[in-house]
């Protein structure tokens, strides 16, 4: 059997969160919330990914990524938004080190789910790289 990966899902219209949790289940554990000011409850928690909405009631869009750093770490952050690559506040949380932008809506989700997977596994495969050199 194939491994789950743990995801937290964060979006303001829980709706959506649900829906993109639906989405990815079939390879992901999902946990949603409708704030990313909500992560606090969940620090005490591991996740493989975060997905998380770029533009929250509760947080400054340019605050988004270090909050979660902080929270989460060694998360995968990728941020999902209506709005292009050019915007600027999405190029200031991508240089923040959130991986890359999904563009809502979702139309294809199995290359969604290959997307999030090929970046956990260069993560994981970094990691032991990293580990390796470190260990000789």
């Amino acid at each position: 059997m194939t491994k789950k990966y743990s995801a937290l899902v964060i979006d303001d219209e829980i709706d959506l969160a649900e829906i993109i949790s639906f989405l990815i289940q079939k390879r992901f554990d999902c946990t949603i919330t409708s704030s990313v000011k909500d992560i606090s409850d969940f620090s005490k928690e591991s996740f493989d990914v975060v997905l998380c909405d770029l533009f929250q009631p509760s947080i400054p869009p340019k605050e988004i990524v270090p909050f979660i750093k902080k929270n989460i770490p060694g998360a995968v952050i990728f941020l999902m938004s209506g709005s292009d690559h050019g915007d600027p506040l999405v190029q200031t949380a991508l240089s923040q080190g959130a991986e890359m932008l999904i563009t809502k809506p979702i139309s294809d989700p199995d290359g969604l789910i290959r997307t999030l997977e090929n970046f956990l596994k260069k993560k994981i495969h970094k990691t032991i790289v990293t580990e390796k050199v470190g260990g000789e």
